[in-house]
């Protein structure tokens, strides 16, 4: 048996600095929570019911991620972009003495257009993180085929990178986009 509830809010403000320079700050917030129950019964005889076998294993695991972002992007003459980002997550399968895993981003965009003819050029670096399983970081001592040691330094796992690309848009009917 499974649960899981979601919280997200967002929000923005565009800010015009001059009349050729314009800023948006992003910001917001999620949360999930995710309950599994798990019933073991090798034995069973039967998928649904009374099972007809010796229940061996009543497990509960219980785990949230709550995560906060911000974003600025600074458009100049609505041809140039710089964009800086961070996410921090707090998640309950990294260990106590881990903190919080925060992920930057950056990129630039420009975008220059001709008649009907739009091209964009893009760059962007940015880290992303995927949290640990709960049980990487309790232990797991209860089945008797796998046995997970508690690591209580767990932290997520990440990995940075980066992309280059660029779109050309054609009397906003036709496009084209590559992304290296």
């Amino acid at each position: 048996d499974e649960d899981k509830l979601s919280l997200a809010y967002n929000t923005a403000l565009t800010v015009d600095l001059t009349r050729s320079l314009r800023t948006t700050l992003q910001a917001g917030y999620d949360q999930w929570t995710y309950t599994q129950d798990v019933t073991t019964t090798p034995n069973a005889r039967r998928l649904a019911g009374d099972l007809g076998g010796a229940t061996v294993a009543i497990s509960r695991t219980d785990f949230s991620n709550r995560g906060v972002f911000g974003q600025v992007q600074t458009g100049w003459r609505d041809q140039l972009f710089l964009t800086l980002a961070a996410r921090a997550d707090d998640n309950t399968a990294f260990g106590d003495d881990h903190g919080l895993a925060i992920a930057p981003r950056v990129g630039l965009a420009h975008v220059h257009e001709r008649g009907r003819l739009t091209l964009k050029t893009r760059a962007a670096w940015g880290e992303a993180i995927r949290p640990p399983r709960p049980v990487q970081r309790t232990g797991n001592p209860s089945t008797p085929s796998n046995i997970f040691l508690p690591n209580e330094e767990l932290g997520p796992e990440s990995q940075s990178g980066y992309d280059v690309g660029g779109e050309v848009f054609f009397d906003d009917r036709y496009s084209f986009s590559a992304t290296y």
